[in-house]
């Protein structure tokens, strides 16, 4: 009996399903650590700690949030940038459809008003996902 290569199709589908994973571990790993870090260091506000966090490892964005946030003021590309990836990287044209920051209020943390620069990196365990009422959340 001889063994059949598996379709390409499956070995793909796979492939994301392990990326998939990855991520969700990734989002789970970024958000213990920043517990982790506000339970040693409780002087040090929350918020102070996950914004730092968010300008180490940058924002991802799903399509819909960005055609949400393209509407208020985009990012400002002066001599240089912040963002992880260069233009050419950015598939969706975060570039011209990301905003300049963004303010976190609330939320399972119970922030107090933050606002944070955005900086843009599709590989980065913080997702900028549209809620389905339409309002804008960072997260899964």
């Amino acid at each position: 009996m001889r063994w059949r290569k598996a379709p390409q199709r499956l070995s793909l589908k796979c492939d994301k399903f392990i990326r998939m994973i990855q991520k969700m571990q990734s989002q789970q790993q970024a958000l213990a650590e920043v517990e982790r870090l506000s339970h040693d260091y409780p002087d040090v506000p929350i918020e102070a700690i996950f914004k730092e966090d968010l300008l180490r490892q940058g924002m991802a964005w799903s399509h819909e949030a960005l055609e949400i946030f393209c509407r208020h003021k985009p990012k400002a590309y002066f001599i240089f940038s912040f963002d992880m990836v260069t233009i050419a990287q950015m598939d969706q044209g975060e570039n011209t459809k990301a905003p300049e920051e963004i303010r976190l209020v609330g939320g399972p943390f119970d922030f107090r008003p933050v606002v944070v620069s955005v900086r843009l990196n599709p590989a980065s365990p913080y997702h900028c996902v549209a809620g389905p009422d339409q309002c804008r959340e960072l997260g899964q």
